[in-house]
């Protein structure tokens, strides 16, 4: 059971860490993309 609540809270940080660097791509202009 503490294994399934560690992967669910895993999962949920990557898609956090996802969506703010979708989020931060969006606001910076092409030339400052990597």
């Amino acid at each position: 059971m503490i294994l399934s609540v560690i992967s669910i809270y895993s999962i949920e940080m990557v898609y956090t860490a996802a969506m703010l660097v979708f989020i931060r791509d969006l606001r910076l202009p092409p030339e400052v993309k990597f």
